[in-house]
């Protein structure tokens, strides 16, 4: 399967302080295709982390890695590490019915990985719920 070609307006998008995640859901790509073109084409992010944002992390360690990086600007992942290197155990995201809805109707037909990917959880995530309401599958089908 091709790839979708960027266009011009993509690459204007592209050259902006918002994060790859963020990019990524306004252009309907991967976080990974827009970290890669903006790699190849030698776009960099010129935000850098800042003694504000370290008093946000802390003031706000209430709220999800997820949450933090969309209010922040940075990746999820940027926002864990830092939080990490602060000693600061931010809120895991609690699950929603719907989610669980999904998770119980889709389980046995379904990797945790594909869950995973469709709710925006990691595979372990969706491990962890299924085992906590009793739904397992059967050896081979993760």
């Amino acid at each position: 399967m091709k790839n979708k070609p960027w266009t011009p307006a993509d690459i204007v998008v592209l050259n902006t302080d918002a994060s790859n995640a963020v990019l990524a859901a306004i252009l309907k790509r991967t976080p990974q295709a827009v970290a890669s073109k903006r790699s190849k084409i030698g776009l960099r992010r010129t935000k850098k982390w800042t003694n504000k944002d370290d008093d946000a992390l802390v003031k706000n360690a209430h709220k999800s890695a997820r949450k933090l990086a969309d209010e922040l600007g940075f990746s999820v992942k940027t926002v864990k590490r830092k939080a990490r290197a602060l000693g600061i155990k931010l809120a895991s995201p609690r699950w929603t019915g719907e989610e669980l809805a999904y998770l119980e109707t889709n389980y046995l037909t379904m990797t945790d990985r594909q869950i995973g990917a469709e709710l925006g959880r990691t595979p372990g995530a969706v491990r962890a719920q299924r085992q906590r309401w009793g739904w397992m599958k059967a050896p081979g089908n993760f």
